[in-house]
């Protein structure tokens, strides 16, 4: 394929073709392809045939979004969702908002998408990973829980789970998490570390609670988890050789 025909352009589109429809579809082509200002072009001629072309701006506000003009693409894209409150038109909104660092107005907006579609388990993950941004963390394990109802395999969202309980200290359900992680994917890194780390601090809360022997069962759990633990139980159980 020659150049000329690689590098799709507006021009390619016949007369005929020139709807706001397949302006649009030329224009994520281009931004598809790493070609932003012919993407602008190819929406700025959309949205003077028709100014309320909703995809036009919604990818005039992603645009802003990739040039880092998070006031433009709050403005386009305010303006998309006034005419369709579509969850991704939400979504790219509320990424916008946290780019300026506005979180409450995040929030809400994509609380908003997840209301319009509560069985969406990525838009539920989105939602977590923001309120994680904005330091709400007990909120973000209740959006990740839900992520969880709806797509139980969902691996990162249980790993992310984990380490955010095991930093709250809720060590009994962050063990449950990093078991549910070794049953999708086991020995996935850094799933063993964290077992063993919240182990050993839930086997710390027992001793305290004068419950030594589940603390101890516990801290032998933790140690099996760690290098010198993987040593001590090849020394003890060599591997067998069969003869051949």
């Amino acid at each position: 394929m020659s150049l000329e025909e690689s590098y799709t352009t507006i021009t390619t589109i016949d007369s005929s073709e020139k709807s706001p429809a397949a302006l649009y579809q030329a224009g994520r082509a281009h931004m598809q392809a790493g070609r932003p200002l012919n993407a602008q072009s190819c929406c700025e001629q959309a949205l003077a045939m028709d100014p309320h072309h909703v995809d036009s701006l919604h990818l005039m506000g992603l645009l802003s979004i990739h040039a880092k003009q998070h006031d433009h693409a709050v403005e386009w894209l305010s303006r998309a969702i006034r005419l369709d409150p579509k969850p991704v038109y939400l979504t790219s909104l509320g990424t916008a908002l946290l780019a300026q660092a506005r979180f409450e107005d995040a929030l809400q907006v994509f609380d908003k998408a997840v209301q319009l579609k509560p069985d969406d388990a990525e838009l539920w993950k989105i939602l977590g990973l923001a309120l994680v941004e904005a330091g709400r963390l007990v909120d973000a394990i209740l959006a990740f829980q839900q992520v969880l109802k709806l797509n139980p395999g969902h691996l990162e969202v249980a790993l992310r789970s984990g380490l955010l309980l095991l930093k709250l200290e809720r060590y009994e359900e962050a063990i449950k998490h990093f078991d549910l992680c070794e049953e999708l994917q086991p020995n996935q890194a850094p799933v063993p570390q964290a077992r063993a780390a919240a182990l050993q601090n839930f086997a710390v809360s027992l001793h305290k609670q004068k419950r030594f022997e589940e603390a101890l069962a516990l801290s032998r759990q933790a140690y099996e988890l760690t290098p010198a633990g993987h040593m001590q139980r090849r020394r003890c159980f060599p591997s067998i050789s069969l003869p051949r």
